[in-house]
């Protein structure tokens, strides 16, 4: 049996801490075609990537602040506040 890593491990308890909710959430699929153009998500973790949605960083990277690391998961963030940081160090980006 393979033992997990220890980068597996605490990106296991970063998103046990930080779990995925879509925001909002689309009411239908029609919706969804509607706002984007086109049906998008992902059914399998071991298909095919066709297609990446990709959102260059904005005044939320704000929202990282450097006081608020988390050891046991080793990220940067807010569980009350919905943010966080995977990396040894915050981002230096500039906005």
């Amino acid at each position: 049996m393979p033992i997990m890593s220890e980068a597996d491990y605490s990106y296991n308890r970063l998103m046990a801490a930080f779990p995925s909710l879509p925001e909002p959430p689309f009411e239908s699929a029609e919706m969804q075609k509607f706002v984007w153009g086109r049906r998008w998500g992902c059914t399998t973790d071991v298909g095919t990537l066709r297609t990446v949605l990709v959102h260059r960083p904005g005044a939320e990277i704000n929202l990282v602040d450097a006081s608020k690391y988390i050891k046991e998961i080793g990220a940067f963030g807010d569980v009350d506040a919905g943010w966080y940081w995977r990396g040894p160090e915050p981002p230096d980006l500039p906005i």
